[in-house]
């Protein structure tokens, strides 16, 4: 069962693109909260 279509591909890097930005912005928020703290 492989799904080499260009249709999934396109949807994985979909996915990948989203939980990169999610988590990007999960790390910032944490920085932003960590140095509010300390300031």
């Amino acid at each position: 069962m492989l799904y080499s279509t260009p249709q999934f591909l396109d949807r994985l890097q979909a996915h990948l693109l989203i939980w990169s930005v999610t988590l990007l912005l999960l790390l910032e928020e944490d920085a932003a909260m960590i140095a509010f703290m300390l300031s």
